[in-house]
């Protein structure tokens, strides 16, 4: 968020936000858009209302090991990610990077699930906004692919086309 403020890119964000510009985050574009971090107790964009969070203690992989924390690593595949997958699941695999965890205060916001116990959310969705806790740029073909469906969408959000 320093960064962002001091290029001045947090006000653009919020404006071209507001403009109906589409916007996707990737990883920590999830936790920017929330109005606040734990980390570091930061306040951030807002454009989601909302908050990041540490993992919760306790996760468990596909495979029911508990997770080294940060968590690098390749989990399944994504489910409900609408707007980026055009209305069905991309299959594949996903890469996760992360320790901490957006969570939007409406829940009908929230557009994905990853393969970890308790299932946490991936992805975010609001109007012409979208962002993904995992990379879609290093995730093959079925990130190649929500990054094409991306270029291609038409915001306001649609639930079975892009």
């Amino acid at each position: 968020m320093s960064s962002l403020k001091q290029f001045g890119l947090d006000e653009v964000l919020v404006e071209q936000a507001a403009v109906g510009k589409p916007i996707l985050g990737i990883c920590i574009g999830t936790q920017v858009i929330m109005h606040h971090s734990a980390e570091n107790d930061t306040r951030c964009l807002g454009l989601v209302r909302g908050r990041v969070v540490a993992f919760p203690a306790g996760l468990t992989g596909e495979n029911g090991r508990p997770l080294k924390i940060p968590h690098m690593g390749w989990n399944a595949s994504i489910s409900g990610l609408i707007t980026l997958s055009c209305g069905d699941s991309p299959g594949g695999r996903i890469l996760l990077c992360a320790q901490l965890l957006s969570h939007p205060r409406r829940s009908g916001l929230c557009a994905g699930h990853h393969g970890l116990r308790p299932q946490l959310y991936c992805g975010h969705r609001q109007d012409n906004l979208v962002a993904t806790q995992f990379h879609l740029e290093k995730s093959g073909r079925p990130g190649l692919r929500m990054l094409t469906n991306f270029c291609n969408w038409k915001p306001p959000f649609r639930s079975r086309s892009c």
